[in-house]
């Protein structure tokens, strides 16, 4: 059975409907909740649900709260930016218990009277056909060209489970994670942009497969601030050899012309080819010593279309504009691999390492979705 449970509109919609009569039963002098990308705003429900339903507490995050009641809702979600209501079969279920629904499962052995023989047949070529396409979707290699990762769970084991794997791992610093549903970075010296003589290495960088010929990655991160140059935080985009020399990479830094003087956080586009560098796009977005209050939030989209690659952000809000940091450029290989990773690539000219301390990149989500 598939751990997840693809449900229809109506269903997402109905499902919404109960588990929100059952909280109002339990809190009928309040007002309820609201449906926010805030994912705050779902803790008192799920605080309910883990009261009321044993074991809640694995399965229903407030990543999937928001997803449920947000992201899946087009009475609340604008148009582009909602999902597919397709959630993990516990997270389902768990709903159902705590809104007391009685699990229903669809039955093809509704027999008739005097039609027992011929349905009974009927039956026995489904199984055999359900069979025969289960055990091709289990062995026929595929890649699925519509994910989100939320980072509920950041353990490695999960993760490779989820279809990720590792360049370069360092654990002792992958478990210093600092915040439930979100993954912790932190920009460890390195980078694949070197000088002679230094090692291609990122310590930490997480990659996974994608496929198609047009596809959006959307990358949203949390609390990095930047103040050291050349720490960043960068999505790549591989081919299927996975070149450390050769890649696409696309992300927030920090850069200034020397290290006594101001400098400014901005988001860089950049193509690398058999190890040089190329600014395919550049954008400013904050002067740390003049603007203020740090940047919260951060969006990075980047899209593949016509073998093109466009990449825009925004910052601290949903609903800003995206700005635009590269405007479309041919690409030159087909990308394979979505990576992310936090490093700080600077050294000085004879090699020596810039030892900034580390700083840490909050990952809210990754997520890839499909022209198609």
């Amino acid at each position: 059975m598939s751990r997840i449970r693809e449900l229809t509109s109506e269903g997402a919609s109905q499902l919404r409907l109960q588990v929100r009569q059952r909280f109002a039963r339990g809190h009928s002098n309040e007002n309820g909740f609201r449906p926010s990308t805030f994912k705050g705003a779902y803790e008192d429900l799920r605080d309910d649900i883990i009261r009321n339903v044993p074991g809640a507490e694995f399965s229903v995050s407030l990543i999937r709260l928001r997803k449920l009641f947000y992201y899946t809702d087009p009475a609340v979600c604008p148009a582009e930016q909602l999902e597919k209501p397709s959630f993990g079969r516990d997270f389902v279920e768990t709903l159902e218990k705590y809104a007391g629904v009685e699990k229903t499962e669809t039955s093809t052995a509704v027999l008739a009277t005097g039609k027992t023989s011929r349905l009974a047949t009927g039956l026995s070529l489904l199984i055999v056909f359900a069979l025969g396409g289960l055990l091709l979707w289990l062995f026929w290699p595929r890649t699925l060209r519509n994910w989100r990762e939320d980072f509920d769970d950041t353990r490695m084991e999960t993760l490779r489970a989820h279809g990720f794997e590792w360049f370069d791992p360092d654990t002792a610093w992958w478990s210093k994670q600092r915040r439930e549903g979100f993954l912790t970075l932190h920009t460890l010296r390195g980078d694949y942009w070197v000088k002679p003589d230094e090692q291609r290495l990122i310590k930490n960088l997480l990659y996974k497969k994608v496929s198609g010929d047009c596809f959006t990655i959307i990358a949203k991160v949390d609390e990095f601030d930047p103040q050291k140059n050349c720490q960043q935080f960068t999505v790549f985009l591989f081919d299927d050899k996975l070149s450390r020399e050769t890649h696409l990479r696309a992300g927030i830094s920090f850069w200034s012309p020397s290290e006594d003087r101001p400098g400014v956080q901005h988001t860089t586009t950049d193509y690398q080819e058999q190890g040089q560098v190329t600014q395919m796009g550049y954008y400013h977005f904050r002067n740390p010593a003049n603007d203020g209050h740090p940047v919260k939030t951060f969006w990075l989209k980047i899209v593949y279309k016509d073998k093109k690659i466009e990449v825009l952000q925004k910052i601290n809000n949903e609903w800003n504009i995206w700005g635009v940091c590269a405007r479309p450029f041919d690409l030159r290989f087909k990308p394979a691999y979505v990576g992310i990773a936090a490093f700080q690539g600077w050294t000085n000219d004879d090699g020596s390492p810039r030892d900034a301390e580390p700083i840490p990149v909050l990952m809210d989500y990754l997520q890839v979705e499909s022209c198609d």
